[in-house]
């Protein structure tokens, strides 16, 4: 049809011109920001999307205008009583046209949008991180805080390999860690439950078998280890437990016939063997893990070394996490400025803020890194109690089973779920045990609180990644995400009426939309450029007006849609879930009468 070819010429002539134009605004116009950017090339590219992604309703409204006029102003056939046939013809191409350029707006708010805007952001947040990380490294270095400041200064480092300033100041960092006299750090608390090594999943006949083959090899370490398995899972009227703590000890004293080694170097050697197999078995594991680290950096084909230091490190993950797993993860943060409450057993309630995240694809998002990690509680009566930071802190999923009972049946009240989400906050050194990252606690002073290096967020952990989302803000934040999370939001500290609007809103973006072109087109036929009028170059000057005018009155629209939609959700229990329901009526009754002015359109006595 010659009437659509028209229209879709004058349309996509005029979103080129409009596209070019707004990326020329965002390189020529749009100010940076006070910090240094990585890519500021890309950084205006992005900013010039933003800008065309803004204003491409506007756009397209313009171009239906402009097209339609010319269109209708050369067509031969001129109705003029209401109902024409001819109009018909003509609703289908404008019904077409519209469908195609709401899709086109839906897709660049709901898809494009918030790609190019999470990207954008991202780029903003490691240039100004940057920054502010080398003030963090030198404050804490201030203090004497030399794990901490080496972690902000190393991240410096990872964005902009080629600071001057961050490889000067990690470089100062390293050489005074070195020189600093550590004091004996107190043990850390246990957990509350231990996390399940692959060694206690094998039955007590297993266990028995592998301490006895190890003592009749001589391999006392093995043979202790396995027979103190035995002993810790089975009851006293066990009948292994006997054999098995005769077997313990028979081991045990063989460990402490060290008199008889050749020389010097292998008593000294098993000595140390012995001192982190010691530390293994009383529950020090992070002793246990250096001890076997430095004995496996000389000894690397021991067997009983890199068996334990195997051992070592896997219990040490239950407690802490290694510094060096979070050094290159801000650049692959999924979620930026994360925050929420939730509710305490004793009736208050902790702010959880977290600046980013970063989810291990790997594992399927079971482990995940969080940036910036920190709680602030508050009691019953919204005093504040105490304050838990950490800069990086890692968290995984924890089955609800190992939790305390009062916890568990607290979350069980609220839904029902197998595992929570279990938060890491001391981060230790791979090589070294004085280098070490642990959170900074600050406490009411008549405040007994449990102070610990875990935290346990009181929520199923798949309701972690809804609230991951809600960092977007409703209006970015993905439209299946919206809707789970309207149901909740105020069971994590936000309004329910403004989720529940925002969704409403945008659900029915693509309706408002497409009322909004059909109302185009019924002006369109009202101003008609016919054949007899002669061209003129200031017709041209009417794009950014009508863009400009077109871009008002979508916004006046939705703001007259959003208040409709919020005074239906106010009412509350007498409207219910079918809110949504009553606004999409709404907006088909609009679209329906639109369509209906459409075809009742009539032409006036102008001749072609």
């Amino acid at each position: 049809m010659k009437l659509s070819k028209t229209v879709f010429l004058v349309l996509l002539i005029e979103t080129i011109v409009a596209f070019l134009f707004c990326i020329g605004i965002g390189f020529l116009f749009h100010e940076e920001p006070d910090w240094n950017l990585t890519n500021v090339f890309v950084y205006k590219i992005q900013t010039g999307l933003l800008i065309f992604f803004k204003f491409l309703p506007a756009i397209f409204i313009a171009g239906i205008l402009i097209g339609y006029s010319w269109g209708f102003g050369k067509q031969k056939n001129s109705p003029t009583h209401r109902f024409s046939d001819i109009f018909l013809v003509y609703l289908k191409s404008v019904l077409i046209t519209s469908l195609i350029c709401t899709a086109l707006c839906f897709i660049a708010t709901e898809v494009g949008n918030p790609l190019i805007s999470f990207s954008r952001t991202n780029m903003e947040e490691n240039s100004k991180n940057s920054e502010e990380y080398i003030e963090l490294a030198k404050k804490n270095l201030a203090i004497g805080d030399y794990g901490t400041a080496l972690f902000y200064a190393n991240y410096v480092l990872d964005m902009t390999p080629n600071s001057t300033e961050a490889i000067e100041l990690a470089r100062f960092i390293e050489e005074s860690q070195f020189l600093q006299q550590k004091k004996t750090v107190e043990e850390e608390n246990l957990m509350p439950t231990l996390i399940t090594t692959k060694t206690s999943a094998m039955t007590i006949p297993e266990l028995m078998e592998i301490a006895q083959d190890y003592y009749s090899k001589k391999e006392f370490f093995n043979a202790h280890y396995y027979a103190s398995l035995v002993l810790e899972i089975t009851k006293e009227n066990d009948g292994n437990r006997h054999y098995a703590k005769q077997l313990a000890n028979d081991s045990w004293n063989n460990l402490l016939l060290i008199d008889s080694f050749e020389d010097e170097l292998s008593k000294e050697v098993f000595q140390r063997k012995k001192d982190g197999y010691t530390a293994l078995t009383s529950g020090d594991y992070s002793k246990a893990y250096y001890i076997f680290h430095d004995l496996l950096e000389k000894y690397p084909l021991d067997y009983d070394i890199k068996n334990f230091h195997e051992t070592a490190k896997e219990l040490l993950s239950t407690r802490y996490f290694f510094i060096d797993e979070t050094l290159d993860k801000q650049q692959f943060e999924q979620f930026r400025n994360v925050h929420f409450s939730l509710p305490r057993l004793d009736g208050g309630k902790d702010i959880i803020s977290i600046k980013g995240i970063t989810s291990l694809k790997t594992t399927g998002g079971m482990i995940q890194y969080l940036r910036g990690f920190s709680v602030v509680s508050y009691d019953k009566y919204d005093e504040w109690l105490m304050s838990i930071s950490v800069p990086y802190a890692k968290m995984c999923s924890f089955p609800l089973e190992n939790v305390s009972q009062e916890l568990a049946e607290y979350i069980a009240q609220f839904s029902t779920t197998n595992f929570v989400p279990y938060v890491f906050l001391k981060s230790v050194d791979r090589k070294y045990e004085n280098i070490f990252i642990e959170p900074r606690i600050e406490v009411r002073s008549d405040y007994n609180a449990e102070v610990s290096t875990s935290y346990i967020l009181p929520i199923p952990f798949e309701n972690f990644a809804m609230l991951c989302d809600v960092s977007h803000g409703p209006e970015t934040m993905s439209l299946g995400s919206l809707y789970r999370f309207s149901k909740v939001a105020s069971d994590y500290g936000y309004s329910a009426e403004i989720y529940s609007q925002s969704l409403i809103n945008r659900f029915t973006y693509p309706l408002v939309l497409l009322i909004c072109f059909i109302l185009a087109s019924i002006l369109a036929w009202d101003t008609r450029i016919f054949i007899s009028d002669s061209f003129k170059f200031s017709w041209l000057l009417l794009f950014p007006i009508i863009i400009a005018l077109a871009y008002t009155f979508i916004q006046c629209v939705r703001f007259v849609m959003s208040l409709i939609f919020y005074a239906i959700i106010s009412l509350g229990t007498f409207v219910g879930s079918g809110a949504a329901f009553i606004s999409i009526f709404i907006l088909l009754l609009l679209l329906f009468l639109c369509l209906i002015r459409f075809v009742s359109l009539k032409s006036d006595k102008r001749k072609f």
